[in-house]
């Protein structure tokens, strides 16, 4: 298990197939609702905060896990507004809790997330992107070329937007053809040294290649 700290706000963690295993898990039906995966998570942030000072203790935690190819998978943890400690009335609650759906409802539909990806070859890419324009989501998607190999960049908007915790994000079948990157690395990168293929609407284009 490697534990790398990004920043303050936010770990990520590697596990291993094997390490899933003696736990009788496994990486692509990971759930919070199983008691086995919830009680994985607890380790893993209990750890975070005995190793590295990463506490989640009375914060709202978003967390996100990407299958990898050994049958192992990447945790992202990220540490999210602080919980309120102090008890409300049941009135107060209530009427709180009304008026923090309906501005989480407007602020969500403005929640924007970037990704960025590599491929080892164009077929990869081009089987991620129609599986992509598929989804509900509303995508704006961009591609590249460079001697490293095959790029793609997308931005989407939850449909619902995203719950406190949420253990399996909606594009993890993309690691079954290609590779995760920094999205901010990876557009320096690719503007420097990468060639432009598809500079908008490159899933539903390349979608189409059979």
């Amino acid at each position: 298990m490697e534990y790398i700290l990004i920043n303050e706000s936010k770990l990520k963690i590697t596990l291993g197939c094997e390490e899933l295993e003696e736990r009788s898990l496994e990486s692509e039906r990971l759930d919070y609702a199983d008691p086995d995966a919830k009680q994985l998570f607890c380790d893993i942030l209990e750890r975070a905060r005995n190793e590295l000072g990463f506490d989640t203790t009375g914060y709202r935690v978003l967390l996100q896990l990407y299958p990898i190819r050994d049958g192992g998978c990447e945790l992202y943890v990220t540490r999210l507004s602080k919980l309120d400690s102090l008890p409300e009335p049941e009135h107060d609650r209530a009427q709180e809790a009304a008026q923090q759906k309906r501005e989480s409802g407007k602020k969500q539909k403005k929640q924007k997330h970037r990704r960025a990806y590599r491929f080892d070859s164009l077929e990869d890419l081009c089987r991620v992107c129609r599986r992509l324009s598929e989804c509900p989501l509303a995508i704006e998607s961009s591609a590249y070329r460079s001697e490293e190999g095959w790029y793609l960049l997308i931005s989407y908007e939850d449909l619902d937007g995203i719950s406190d915790i949420l253990p399996i994000s909606e594009l993890s079948f993309i690691s079954e053809y290609g590779y995760a990157e920094d999205v901010r690395a990876l557009s320096l990168f690719l503007g420097e040294y990468a060639k432009e293929i598809c500079k908008e609407n490159a899933v539903e284009k390349l979608g189409r290649i059979s």
